[in-house]
């Protein structure tokens, strides 16, 4: 079993205080899209790298962006006497392009202003997270007793941190709004009192493995250095799930496909060409059930109109919403939950780009199935793109009763399972 000693030991409560290990700590959390230090933990890209590495020390600061998406939603966060299933969604009619991001300038955690929180404007150059503008330098996770990472206050005094009182049953927060104060009075008792798998330790309080019939319980940021896997679950937008590193899915059953590597990628014809990976990102997608009768699995949050996705996370499952399409008219229709994938970009021989699923994309040492062999080409000077263009891309100015949107034909978006029939 991983044993997490040898990562977080010096950020445990029972070390002196080292504070660039716990920079360190909060840069590497925060060094892959969505950049947020709490939203991170359940990015596909993150959650499907395993266990954190050794060096991770050495992680060089990233550079972040202004804003980002916001994969949780006020619904995650159960309010004091309230069930995630009761609470009603925060969410405003207004369109925003994304909550901005803030780096504490101490500790160096990077955190979406609505996680956090933080309802007024602030610059990331002269922010600093709750702790260190209280000087409280050294604190530490009352549930698990680790610096570093997204900390508040706790009712009775202490500090927690917003993964862990996430994850743990029993713990709510007084205000929605403000993440705080977070009450850790009334915690579940079969989470209380049992030694966590990873650290060998009782304190605190630990989460359960999701996998039924596990009864591995771990530390909630023991899990995450140990590779265990944090979910959103798509189809109920307040719940979150875990799952110990010898449950978390099976991510190698492919090859690893890294940027700069040149691959073999179906084209929009359905015919493959080499082509170089120039960015691989994890895009979160919305699904709507339409009222007439269709249904979409590829939807952008800001594509929902009568919510502040990017800004607050995605809206109640069941909740009416409107889809602006791709021929400029609203459509209405029920929010349905998220679905997370990791996107590649792939530039082709002729100069043209696509971004594709990873089913589209097969390394060059890779084993091809017959229908892929039947379908290699090699690519020539892009002069007229027609040859490229399936009957999709040409009928998609009227929106379709089909699984994915066609949106995503017009700008060089390639799905995966719609678009050809492979051999498995």
């Amino acid at each position: 079993m991983f044993n997490t000693d040898g990562h977080l030991r010096e950020l445990l409560a029972s070390s002196v205080h080292d504070l660039v290990v716990e920079r360190a700590f909060n840069d590497y959390w925060s060094s892959k899209a969505p950049f947020c230090s709490l939203c991170s933990v359940f990015s596909a890209q993150n959650g499907s790298s395993g266990a954190m590495p050794t060096n991770w020390k050495f992680t060089n600061p990233s550079e972040k962006p202004q804003s980002s998406p916001v994969w949780l939603s006020s619904n995650h966060f159960p309010t004091h006497g309230q069930s995630k299933v009761d609470q009603p969604s925060q969410s405003s009619p207004n369109h925003c392009e994304g909550s901005s991001l803030l780096t504490c300038q101490d500790c160096q955690m990077c955190v979406h202003a609505s996680c956090y929180g933080i309802t007024l404007r602030w610059s990331s150059k002269d922010w600093r997270c709750d702790k260190c503008r209280a000087g409280m330098y050294q604190a530490s996770c009352c549930l698990c007793s680790v610096r570093g990472g997204a900390l508040k206050r706790t009712t009775n005094g202490c500090w927690a941190h917003l993964l862990c009182s996430l994850m743990i049953p029993g713990i709510s927060f007084r205000d929605i709004k403000g993440k705080e104060p977070i009450s850790v009075l009334h915690v579940d008792t079969s989470h209380k009192n049992v030694v966590c798998v990873f650290c060998s330790t009782s304190v605190g309080a630990c989460v359960h493995c999701s996998e039924p019939l596990c009864r591995t319980v771990f530390h909630a940021p023991c899990g995450l250095v140990s590779g265990a896997q944090f979910e959103l679950v798509w189809s109920d937008t307040t719940s979150i799930r875990v799952k110990c590193p010898a449950h978390r899915h099976n991510t190698n059953k492919v090859s690893v496909v890294a940027v700069k590597q040149v691959v073999w990628a179906r084209h929009k014809n359905g015919r493959y060409y080499k082509g170089t990976v120039s960015n691989i990102a994890d895009i979160l997608f919305y699904m709507v059930a339409f009222d007439d009768g269709s249904f979409s699995n590829d939807l952008y949050p800001h594509d929902i109109k009568n919510y502040s996705c990017e800004q607050e996370g995605p809206p109640s499952v069941g909740a009416a919403v409107r889809v602006l399409w791709t021929d400029g008219k609203m459509y209405c229709g029920h929010f349905q939950g998220t679905t997370n994938t990791v996107m590649y970009t792939v530039d082709f021989e002729d100069s043209s780009q696509l971004v594709l699923k990873r089913e589209a994309i097969y390394s060059l040492d890779q084993y091809l199935p017959k229908k892929v062999v039947g379908r290699q080409s090699t690519a020539t000077p892009m002069r007229h793109q027609d040859h490229l263009v399936g009957p999709s891309e040409l009928s998609s100015r009227q929106r379709p009763h089909r699984g994915s949107n066609p949106k995503y034909h017009n700008s060089d978006f390639v799905g995966g399972d719609e678009d050809l029939e492979m051999d498995k």
